[in-house]
């Protein structure tokens, strides 16, 4: 596995075009069969995707991921605890092995939320540098933000004039406006200091309860009125002139419940429409049901019994602070936008 090398200047006033040809080919032959590798280290989960180059695009040859929980007693501690340190780094040393195994060429690590929020970031960075020998890019959420634009981009209709996107990770959620033209630009975007995990730890929101609920959904609309009034998405969305676009894990799983999905398959719930009777009846069955059923069910499991119903706090408010219509389910992200970059 090597760092991208550039390809250096080649003065071809005195090469034959025979010879000139031989170049062009070679470069493309070099080029073709490339594999590049993004890790996603979030609050919950981590992530590793390695996709290899062909002549048709990129081709997904590994995906991988687990519930690490990064930031499991953050919210208390403002610390990486042992054991969420000990879990990680036995899955980076996996996620190391398989890319060797793969033999990338070029890959970047990035983590967010739970890594910007920890004390000792650094001191864990470094761990992670001595026994892996991987690099940690600890990215702004502007970076993060971009990356998942990037990603998500397969998504994005081209009728569209403007796309709000929004991200709830386990740490922080992020909402993006963007402008649909030749290609996609972000015009503006906020972090909710509010996720899915670290919600539940502070709220202590894992069963529904009402007033628990609806305070986090007051919490996360509080962030979203400057935002608004700065760029004036009500009046665009009302004029049919935004698509809104859910990507997350949470968004996934309320895509998978309202599909009736028996087995949960990211890939299955993605760019799935729903419009607002169907969000709200969705977060409503979720809701309804006891940890145990949630633990058991096939579409949320053990690993996101604790979480999701803060998850769908946030997407609700997010969702009806902008009086949206229909939303966009969409599984791809960071990840996807970091090997469509280290490929190009």
């Amino acid at each position: 596995m090597r760092r991208r090398n550039k390809i250096k200047n080649i003065d071809i006033r005195n090469i034959t075009k025979e010879k000139t040809i031989i170049i062009k080919i070679e470069k493309r032959k070099n080029n073709m069969g490339d594999k590049f590798a993004s890790i996603d280290l979030g609050t919950n989960s981590c992530r590793l995707l390695i996709v290899e180059k062909t002549a048709k695009g990129l081709k997904t040859i590994y995906n991988d991921s687990a519930h690490v929980r990064l930031g499991d007693k953050l919210a208390e501690t403002r610390n990486i605890t042992a054991e969420a340190s000990y879990r990680t780094l036995n899955l980076l040393k996996e996620f190391s092995y398989k890319m060797k195994e793969f033999e990338v060429k070029d890959y970047r690590f990035i983590a967010t939320a739970a890594m910007r929020m920890a004390d000792n970031r650094y001191q864990f960075m470094q761990k992670v540098k001595d026994v892996t020998g991987l690099d940690i890019d600890l990215i702004s959420p502007e970076e993060e933000a971009r990356l998942t634009v990037m990603g998500a981009k397969p998504n994005i209709k081209k009728s569209s004039e403007y796309v709000v996107l929004y991200d709830i990770g386990g740490g922080s959620s992020e909402v993006i406006l963007a402008e649909v033209k030749d290609d996609v630009k972000i015009i503006d975007m906020i972090s909710i200091p509010f996720g899915s995990a670290t919600s539940s730890q502070k709220l202590n929101l894992i069963d529904y309860n009402k007033d628990k609920y609806n305070n986090l959904i007051n919490k996360t609309k509080t962030y979203l009125f400057s935002f608004e009034e700065k760029n004036n998405i009500l009046e665009l969305a009302k004029n049919h002139k935004v698509q809104f676009i859910a990507a997350s894990s949470t968004a996934i799983r309320i895509a998978a419940f309202d599909k009736k999905l028996e087995v949960y398959k990211r890939i299955d719930g993605d760019n799935h429409k729903m419009d607002k009777k169907a969000v709200k009846s969705t977060i409503k069955n979720i809701c309804k049901l006891s940890f145990e059923q949630r633990k058991n069910h096939a579409l949320i499991g053990k690993a996101r019994a604790d979480i999701i119903i803060s998850g769908c706090a946030i997407f609700e408010a997010i969702f009806d602070f902008f009086n949206a219509k229909e939303v966009t389910s969409c599984f791809k992200g960071a990840k996807e936008g970091i090997v469509e970059e280290l490929s190009s």
